[in-house]
């Protein structure tokens, strides 16, 4: 598990991933915690969107811990 920070409308969330979950399983969990939808969520500064495919590993999506 890893530390992701995430920026949203209300304000700046830290999460745990497991990068051995699926990209869906991450999506959802960020629309928990920011009520963004996943074809809304991007990724980035500046903000770009993200094409996923969502069987696939969080580990395909090349995050960093702390991006």
């Amino acid at each position: 598990m890893a530390p992701v920070r995430l920026r949203h409308p209300k304000g700046v969330t830290t999460i745990q991933v497991d990068f051995n979950a699926t990209v869906q399983d991450f999506q959802q969990e960020i629309f928990a915690v920011t009520e963004i939808a996943p074809s809304h969520q991007e990724r980035g500064i500046p903000s770009h969107p993200l094409t996923l495919v969502p069987e696939l590993l969080i580990d395909s999506l090349g995050l960093q811990q702390g991006e």
